[in-house]
């Protein structure tokens, strides 16, 4: 704080109705404060560094908060059935590998059909069971066109559906069976 600076804090502080011997304090006092306050900002100067790489860290742990919620998403779909909401989440991945790796459309395959006998097994509505019921028909269709099919596979999908069928009402029962009769994965 400068001298005249000082003197006028002085004269108010005398002014207001205070002592000489306080205004005299008062205005060291404030004159400590300005000197501890420049010397913070000159401790902030040299914490350049750390308000930099904040603004690296923050974006970044945004980034991977992202990152893990999205496998936590992606990783919880897999074990979604086609009547929930995480169901879309599960076909996307799944379309995504088959074009990666195409023998896995048999793992899809045998995954719809346990969603069929599930779905049946849950007394799910037969628009939902027919809808996954319908998607293991095109998944199988286009796996048993692939010359690296497996038959085994066929038979696993045909044991669930069958059981499903079986514990299905009368309609969506014949659905499936025509599925199998259609597929002839005997």
């Amino acid at each position: 704080m400068k001298r005249h600076e000082q003197q006028v804090l002085r004269k108010e502080l005398r002014a207001s109705g205070a002592t000489a011997q306080e205004a005299g304090q008062l205005s060291r006092l404030a004159h400590d404060l300005r000197l501890l306050r420049q010397e913070g900002q000159d401790a902030n100067d040299k914490n350049l560094l750390p308000l930099t790489l904040r603004r690296l860290i923050v974006p970044s742990l945004y980034i991977v908060l992202g990152v893990i919620t999205g496998v936590f998403v992606l990783s919880s779909a897999q074990a979604a059935l086609p009547n929930s909401w995480l169901f879309p989440v599960q076909k996307f991945s799944d379309n995504l590998t088959v074009r990666l790796y195409p023998q896995y459309r048999e793992t899809i395959m045998m995954k719809r059909a346990d969603q069929v006998n599930e779905l049946v097994a849950r007394r799910a509505s037969d628009r939902a069971t027919l809808d996954a019921l319908a998607d293991y028909t095109e998944i199988a269709a286009e796996y048993k066109s692939a010359p690296h099919a497996n038959y085994a596979a066929f038979r696993y999908c045909k044991s669930r559906l069958m059981q499903a069928a079986n514990g299905a009402n009368p309609e969506v029962g014949r659905a499936i069976r025509g599925s199998l009769e259609s597929l002839d994965t005997t």
